[in-house]
C-alpha cells in the first residue's frame, strides 16, 4: 500500500473524526435530474437526462458493495455513457481506475493537465524534500479536455471549467447550464463558502482564484443547484459564494460543521446533509 493510500484509508478517518470537515448528501434524488450518492466523505453524483446517464466522479476504489448504493436510485453501472472526473484523487476517481473500472461503457472526461497525476508521473504531494505519489492509476482509455471545452453525451451538455488549485488539473463542470459540479474546490457550512481546506491543496491561492473564477462564470449562467464533493448540495448560489477569500479550517476544538456527524467514516453513516 501506497504512503497516500495508507494515509487517505487508514489516518484520515481517525485524524478528522469531531472535525466537521465533511458533511455529504445522503444518497438519493436531488431533482429530476440529479442523483447524489454517498461514500463515507464524499458525494458523487448521477446526472440522467431520457436515457442518457453520466456520472461526475466515481468514488472511492475500495468501497464496500457499491451497486448497493447505486440500486438505491436504480442506477446501473452499465447504462453510464460517461465519467467526468474533477480530479484524480482516490475518492473521486476509484471507480474508473485500472483494477477497478466499474463503469466498463463509460468514456472517461478528465482536464489535461490532470493526466500525470492520474498516470503516477506527478507528485500528489510535496512537503519539504519528500514526494508522494498518487495511488489512483488509470492508464489509458480517457479522453483529455481543456477549460471551457463542451461534450455532448446524448441530449446531455457539460462544460469543463479549469479551476486549478486542489491538484493543478482540478475542475468543475456545469450541466445543462444550470447545475454546478465543484468537486474540492469549495468548503460550505452554514455561514458560506471558503476556500478548501489548505492541507489538501497544492496550491491555495490559486485555489482561491479559482473560485473567483467560477463566482463570475455563475453570474453568466442560471445556475440553480451547486453540488459539492464534500457539503452537499446547495441552491443559494450567494451563500455558497461568501467567504472564498478564506480558507477553510476545522478542528477537534472548533468543529468547520456543527451539524456534521462525528464520525463520516463510520459504517452506519451514509450521508447525512439536507438540501440547503
Amino acid at each position: 500500500m501506497r504512503l497516500i493510500d495508507f494515509f487517505g484509508k487508514t489516518v484520515k478517518p481517525y485524524k478528522l473524526r469531531g472535525c466537521g470537515i465533511f458533511h455529504t448528501r445522503s444518497t438519493g434524488k436531488v431533482d429530476d435530474n440529479i442523483y447524489s450518492l454517498a461514500q463515507w466523505d464524499v458525494n458523487y453524483y448521477a446526472f440522467q437526462k431520457g436515457t442518457d446517464v453520466i456520472l461526475i466522479d466515481s468514488g472511492y476504489d475500495n468501497y464496500p458493495h457499491p451497486e448497493r448504493n447505486e440500486a438505491k436510485i436504480g442506477l446501473e453501472p452499465d447504462w453510464v455513457k460517461a465519467v467526468f472526473l474533477t480530479h484524480a484523487d482516490m475518492d473521486h476517481a476509484g471507480g474508473v481506475i485500472d483494477t477497478n473500472n466499474r463503469f466498463k461503457n463509460a468514456t472517461v472526461y478528465i482536464h489535461e493537465k490532470e493526466r500525470d497525476m492520474l498516470s503516477g508521473v506527478e507528485k500528489r504531494f510535496k512537503k519539504g524534500p519528500f514526494g508522494f505519489k498518487n495511488p489512483i492509476r488509470r492508464t489509458s482509455g480517457y479522453k483529455l479536455l481543456k477549460d471551457h471545452d463542451v461534450v455532448h453525451v446524448g441530449e446531455i451538455k457539460v462544460q469543463l471549467i479549469h479551476t486549478p488549485g486542489h491538484t493543478y488539473g482540478h475542475s468543475a463542470y456545469i450541466v445543462e447550464d444550470r447545475v454546478l459540479f465543484t468537486g474540492d474546490a469549495i468548503a460550505v457550512n452554514e455561514k458560506g463558502g471558503y476556500c478548501f481546506f489548505n492541507f489538501y491543496n497544492m496550491d491555495t491561492r490559486l485555489n482561491i482564484q479559482s473560485l473567483k473564477k467560477l463566482k463570475n462564470i455563475c453570474r453568466q449562467y442560471d445556475i440553480d443547484t451547486i453540488c459539492t464533493a464534500h457539503s452537499g448540495v446547495w441552491h443559494d448560489i450567494e451563500h455558497v459564494f461568501r467567504n472564498i477569500e478564506t480558507v477553510a479550517v476545522g478542528t477537534k476544538k472548533k468543529p468547520f460543521d456543527r451539524s456534521a456527524p462525528r464520525d463520516i467514516f463510520s459504517s452506519t453513516v451514509n450521508g447525512t446533509a439536507p438540501e440547503r
